[in-house]
Order: C-alpha cells, then structure tokens, then sequence
C-alpha cells in the first residue's frame, strides 16, 4: 500500500463511483479498478460494495476510510513542515552568549523575529568564550 493508492482510494470513496474518480484523478476505469482490488487484497478486506449505481463502502471501508485519510493528512503535514524547515521559516537557533553578553537577549530584533517566524525556537547557553567554542 501507498500514498498514491491511499489518495485514489479517498477520491473512489468520494465520488462513489470509479469512472468519476477515474476522470479526478486523470487516469482510466480499467487501472483504477485493478488498484482498488489490489488494496483490498493487501488490506485483507472487501472496501467496496459494487453494484449497477457505483459504489458504496463496507464497514470495513468505513473504518478503513478514516485511516487513510490520517495518513494522507499526515504525508502532507510532514512534506509542508520539511518545507518550511528548508526555507528557514521553521527550526532552531542556537546562541552562545558570555555573561556579560546576557543583558542583550531579548532585544527588538529577537522579538521582530519571532513574530514574523513564530515557529523558530531558540536555544541559548551561557558559557565562557572557550566553553562555548568547545
């Protein structure tokens, strides 16, 4: 099982009917339904009840529905958040400061940054100059 068959499975489950979905998801009835029985092969369970209307879940759809839609949400979490993490907007700063430095944090630039970044953390130690280049 897959993110694309996940995906596929959201969109059967939400049109209800294969060739719709088929036409969603820019692809033809014959593959999409060869992949939605394939899922239900690797899953264990029947998801589907095909009749001359379309499509209706099982129980084990239902249930199964709920999850993927997890899955998926959390697959588009994760790559937002890696995006975020390599365009800077998310992540951690870490600062050294000697003592007598300490006075300078917080600062107006410290806090214009945190505002526009809120999802940055900063991680401040206070040392000695060779403890810190250690």
């Amino acid at each position: 099982m897959n993110i694309k068959q996940l995906r596929a499975f959201l969109v059967v489950a939400q049109e209800r009917q294969i060739t719709a979905a088929a036409k969603r998801l820019y692809t033809t009835q014959p593959p999409l339904s060869y992949q939605m029985k394939q899922l239900e092969k690797e899953v264990g369970a029947q998801l589907f009840i095909r009749n001359a209307h379309g499509i209706n879940l099982t129980e084990a759809g239902k249930t199964f529905l709920h999850y993927a839609q997890q899955i998926v949400n959390l697959d588009r979490q994760a790559r937002d958040e890696l995006k975020q993490e390599e365009g800077g907007v998310i992540g951690q700063i870490n600062l050294g400061l000697i003592s007598s430095a300490g006075s300078l944090i917080p600062n107006s630039a410290i806090r214009s940054l945190t505002k526009n970044y809120p999802k940055l953390n900063f991680s401040i130690t206070e040392a000695n100059t060779f403890q810190l280049l250690d």
